[in-house]
């Protein structure tokens, strides 16, 4: 094993391996297999190499394994030092791809593309349909994967329905009957917020509806939670947050100051997955907000797009123990103490690309041994599509556009009872594969059993007239009966003050006479109604 990094900030580790033991299938050269992963180094996203790395390492070394006699397998790891963040690493990631492509011939091997991915899937799809390579992204995906014409090699073992994220929340505003909602970013989180917070804007400017959307740096310096909220409690009841939990407590803190926390706010916030590095969702940190946000969390959705309860594919624990071996004894993957938690979701994923990878290649040879075109990476994708593998990992299955199913996505609420989350929600697929909500639980919200609509049924101050043009045909009703009475008694009122005053020069003293009155001790057991109280201004007139 060589890892050679230059004396610059670009790097590429490399593996390979040859041996020559008795042939699996009639006799062939042997095919460079050349599988690279452009990736981020470091801890603070679960799909960087140094997290996800290794889950190819086990699985490469199975792989060479199993087709010693047919390929010279390579791995190459691609990444640069000095790309800290995945935005950056999504800008720069062609340039060090077509870099690494192009510094060998290589149109007599077989190249894959295999990444654990940040946010960058759909910029190394274009150049993957270019080269004609297969493009297996496992932490990763977008809406083009599902246009053909522009993705004909690009399949995905990525759990996380990324290229759904837009529809998951759009989906849970129409669960909800919701008509607008605002939308707050924090850029100074994980690169998967920046992700979920584009696709939402573009699919909700798709279906026409209201949003308001604001993005702010924590990483720049705080936040002005208060002059926010205020400004959105002028024009809406729903706010999507997308940031880390500790600025989710810094927004729920202020707008409990601002009684904002009462049940007529909704406060929805999602995650890639239950992951600590991630952020600890837990109201209780023994410090002095906890009570506030034990409180505000009763008005908060979570949403979390790879929910692993719903997973029923166990993982073998000697499948974990190999990946756990990786990482105490190799100190290139930073991790050798164990210090941040393996991710699961992106280590299946890998595991699983490169036993299907292996799936199809050994299909490939036994229908064509003497010749076959493994280049073809369209043709390849084509075999994994609309299938079902059985992995190491679980079974995977594609649709026909080569993206992974089932969803695995969850909404909850904050039970208040058990002080804990309450899953309601759980994604489901619908007719044509698209991406549905499906209620699996009732809800409790502040003692009732639904959440409150995107603005006040009176609407905001300043649409005070909305009441007046609702409709409430309770209201018309005592309206056409009290006004007429009204009307009524006025009548008679002024029928009385100027009949007097025409006699008596003093008619603004009245007693009880004039209104054919008794006295309170006779009328103590008795009551005037509106009727006879009229008849009296009639007969006196």
């Amino acid at each position: 094993m060589m890892r050679p990094v230059s004396s610059n900030a670009f790097g590429l580790l490399i593996v390979c391996f040859l041996t020559f033991p008795e042939p699996l299938f009639p006799a062939r050269s042997i095919i460079n297999l050349d599988i690279v992963s452009p990736g981020v180094i470091g801890n603070y996203t679960a799909s960087s190499i140094n997290l996800s790395g290794p889950a190819f390492d086990v699985s490469i070394s199975r792989l060479r394994e199993r087709f010693l006699a047919h390929f010279n397998i390579s791995h190459t790891f691609l990444y640069n030092y000095s790309i800290l963040n995945c935005v950056d690493f999504q800008n720069e990631v062609q340039n060090m791809l077509a870099r690494w492509y192009y510094t060998v011939d290589r149109s007599e091997s077989v190249t894959v593309i295999m990444t654990p991915g940040c946010i960058e899937s759909a910029q190394l799809n274009e150049l993957a349909a270019t080269w004609n390579v297969l493009l297996i992204s496992t932490a990763n995906s977008a809406p083009a994967i599902r246009d053909k014409a522009k993705s004909p090699s690009w399949v995905t073992t990525n759990l996380f329905p990324s290229s759904y994220y837009g529809e998951i929340f759009n989906q849970l505003i129409v669960f909800h009957n919701w008509t607008s909602i605002d939308i707050l970013l924090d850029r100074g989180s994980t690169g998967s917020y920046v992700l979920m917070f584009s696709l939402t804007i573009a699919v909700l400017e798709n279906r026409k509806m209201r949003a308001t959307n604001r993005d702010y740096n924590s990483s720049s310096g705080e936040f002005e939670f208060p002059a926010f909220l205020q400004r959105v409690s002028t024009r809406n009841r729903i706010l999507l947050f997308l940031g880390s939990p500790n600025e989710l407590r810094k927004l729920l803190v202020a707008a409990s100051w601002m009684n904002m926390t009462n049940g007529d706010y909704v406060y929805i916030t999602g995650t890639s997955f239950i992951w600590k590095p991630y952020g600890d969702y837990s109201w209780k940190r023994r410090d002095p907000s906890d009570e506030i946000i034990l409180q505000a969390y009763k008005s908060v959705i979570f949403v979390v797009m790879v929910d692993m309860e719903m997973s029923s594919s166990p993982i073998s624990k000697s499948m974990q123990a190999s990946w756990r071996t990786r990482f105490e004894e190799d100190p290139f993957y930073q991790n050798t103490g164990l210090d941040t938690d393996p991710p699961l979701p992106m280590l299946t994923s890998a595991t699983g690309s490169l036993e299907i990878l292996g799936e199809v290649l050994n299909e490939t040879l036994a229908e064509c041994p003497s010749s076959c075109n493994l280049r073809d990476g369209t043709t390849m994708a084509r075999k994994m599509m609309n299938r079902t593998f059985s992995t190491t990992v679980g079974q995977v299955r594609f649709d026909a556009n080569g993206e992974r199913r089932p969803f695995l996505s969850s909404a909850s609420y904050f039970d208040s009872t058990e002080n804990r989350r309450k899953v309601y929600l759980r994604a489901s697929t619908g007719q044509k594969g698209e991406f549905k909500w499906k209620q699996v639980d009732s809800l409790s919200w502040h003692g009732g059993s639904q959440l409150p609509p995107s603005e006040p049924v009176c609407g905001f101050i300043e649409k005070g007239t909305a009441c007046l043009n609702s409709g409430d045909t309770t209201r018309n009703a005592l309206l056409g009966v009290l006004i007429p009475i009204i009307l009524l008694v006025a009548g008679g009122v002024a029928v009385v003050v100027i009949k007097i005053r025409s006699r008596n020069h003093f008619w603004w003293q009245l007693d009880s006479t004039s209104f054919g009155l008794q006295s309170a001790r006779s009328q103590s057991r008795s009551t005037v109604s509106p009727v006879s109280f009229i008849s009296n201004f009639v007969h006196g007139c």
